[in-house]
């Protein structure tokens, strides 16, 4: 969970909540923001999605987003994280769109 000036406050893992006073913050998921509202004695849950790469052997898988920034990479057939959104994949030299449903499993078939 990050401030309004970018300041890592905590962090902790997926499914697992955390407490902070009333605001606005950005949570992140493999370095995507998440904006975060936190209101007084309310609980809110943001979803993600995941997003396997399935193949055979034992290379990896590069996501970007549609800037080209790298937001994280997993061997094949192992899941990442991620909120909703458009995405792209790459294996060795060839990359494939994704597009990640928040509360959905996503798999590439390479």
């Amino acid at each position: 969970m990050f401030n309004a000036l970018g300041t890592q406050l905590a962090y902790n893992k997926l499914g697992k909540a955390l407490s902070f006073v009333e605001g606005a913050y950005s949570a992140k998921v493999n370095n995507v923001p998440i904006p975060v509202r936190v209101d007084p004695s309310r609980t809110n849950e943001y979803q993600t999605g995941s997003l396997t790469v399935k193949g055979s052997g034992s290379d990896y898988y590069y996501v970007f987003d549609s800037n080209g920034t790298q937001l994280g990479y997993n061997k094949l057939n192992q899941a990442l994280s991620f909120p909703a959104g458009s995405y792209s994949v790459k294996v060795g030299n060839n990359t494939r769109p994704a597009t990640v449903t928040a509360g959905q499993a996503v798999a590439v078939n390479w």
